[in-house]
């Protein structure tokens, strides 16, 4: 990205980038869907919408992972202070 110019160093520049990111595989797999039914002699009824975007993740399986959110559907985390999020995976506190 730096040789194309655009900036990504600030955290409002780096939403700015993952907007802009988001909306080119929303406006693809848009493209791809409607095609799809086309060929199909339907409708689309289809619609992908994301949930999370992530600053780090370990993923251990389908479902299993834990991250640092930093965007929840529109809930905006700070970069330094993210949301740690852990799905599907057993965690056990000792006392």
């Amino acid at each position: 990205m730096k040789e194309e110019g655009i900036p990504f160093n600030t955290e409002e520049e780096k939403r700015d980038v993952y907007s802009h990111v988001e909306n080119v595989y929303q406006n693809f797999f848009n493209k791809v869907l409607s095609i799809r039914a086309k060929k199909s002699n339907t409708t689309n009824k289809i619609i992908f919408n994301r949930e999370n975007i992530f600053t780090n993740m370990f993923c251990f399986a389908k479902k299993l992972y834990i991250g640092s959110v930093i965007d929840s559907e529109g809930d905006k985390y700070s970069f330094d202070k993210p949301k740690h999020k852990i799905m599907g995976v057993p965690i056990k506190r000792r006392r």
